[in-house]
């Protein structure tokens, strides 16, 4: 198990026009860059999983937006 904030921001990153692909403990995950200036990065991904346990399957669909800002 991966705490959920370490999902989307450890790892390495890679940019590759407005795709930002993190490889981190869960592996490959891909967001949009949706603004980028010399003060403001603002990305979203979205996240799905599906995890089978005692003869059923539950799915999870988040759908994030992270904002940064420099100060």
């Amino acid at each position: 198990e991966v705490p959920f904030d370490d999902v989307a921001l450890d790892g390495t990153w890679a940019l590759d026009g407005r795709t930002l692909t993190i490889t981190g403990p869960v592996g490959p995950q891909k967001a949009t860059v949706r603004e980028q200036t010399s003060t403001k990065l603002k990305m979203s991904m979205d996240l799905k999983e599906s995890v089978a346990a005692q003869g059923g399957t539950v799915s999870t669909n988040i759908q994030i937006t992270y904002t940064f800002t420099k100060k």
